[in-house]
């Protein structure tokens, strides 16, 4: 029984264990908040190193599929592309859900010939126009053998859609603008 007359020796009294799981909590919250804020930040910089990544492939190709040509002729949502072999090759936007803000299903394709179907190759997504009005393909003024390329690739600036949730915190994307021109503009004149 001398045991039980030494109360110190039993341990923690009530309120020092409430004070130091308050403090254990606290500390944990801080530490989840903090790797939490980091998460989200690192999302954003990996979709948006993502969609320079796409943006910088899709120039390059698109780029490369005009100047593979002789001519080209602009429509309203595709390039036509007139092919040394005199065959027809085509690049197209195509909004598979008739809703530009949703880019999520909003591609940009090359068919390289016009006359077989299943063909077409997916150069880019997540694509929408630049400022909502101007045409992703238009002819250049004073060149009517260039044709101008200019797009948005990344988020939607709908609030309503619900794809900027993956990229994380912010405004995710990249504006691609380029003209280009067949290279082999001279075949077309002989």
């Amino acid at each position: 029984m001398k045991a039980f007359k030494n109360k110190k020796a039993l341990g923690f009294t009530v309120a020092e264990t409430v004070i130091a799981l308050s403090v254990s909590s606290l500390v944990i919250l801080g530490v989840m908040m903090f790797y939490r804020g980091v998460m989200i930040h690192a999302q954003g910089g990996s979709a948006q190193c993502r969609y320079m990544a796409m943006a910088r492939r899709a120039q390059q190709q698109l780029a490369s599929f005009v100047r593979e040509g002789k001519a080209v002729g602009v429509e309203t949502n595709r390039i036509v592309i007139l092919l040394k072999t005199d065959g027809f090759a085509a690049i197209e936007y195509v909004d598979e859900d008739n809703n530009p803000l949703t880019v999520t299903n909003n591609i940009i394709r090359y068919d390289p010939d016009v006359w077989v179907s299943g063909d077409e190759i997916p150069v880019c997504s997540y694509v929408r126009q630049v400022d909502g009005q101007t045409a992703i393909f238009s002819v250049v003024p004073n060149s009517p053998a260039s044709a101008r390329i200019e797009f948005h690739v990344g988020d939607s600036t709908d609030p309503r859609d619900i794809s900027s949730v993956s990229s994380g915190a912010g405004y995710q994307g990249y504006e691609v603008r380029f003209s280009v021109a067949p290279r082999n503009l001279q075949y077309w004149y002989q």
